[in-house]
């Protein structure tokens, strides 16, 4: 007996055109500055990655320019400077809803 069969739905891609409209939309987006503490090696070099596929520019040092800092734990000095400058502390799941 077949108890299951996959089903073939068919997928409809609109095509993506440019328009002035969207392309006003681009320009105004906010720029985006972020540092990364508590990562490490291959954690850290994947939230690198990502930040630069998002085209989001990224500092290994945090400065009073940085608009957010992505932290493992709120604790260590980078999160301290953070929170004395009024800096967005958000945690990595905050990245894959942006």
């Amino acid at each position: 007996p077949l108890l299951f069969q996959p089903q073939a739905w068919s997928i409809r891609l609109r095509p993506i055109e440019p328009s002035s409209s969207t392309l006003a939309k681009d320009d105004q987006k906010p720029k985006l500055l972020i540092s990364v503490t508590g990562f490490v090696d291959s954690s850290r070099y994947g939230i690198v990655s990502v930040l630069d596929e998002m085209d989001i520019e990224y500092t290994d040092n945090l400065t009073r320019k940085n608009t957010h800092l992505i932290c493992k734990q709120s604790s260590g000095a980078k999160y301290t400077k953070a929170m004395e400058w009024g800096m967005h502390a958000v945690t990595i799941e905050w990245l894959y809803h942006i």
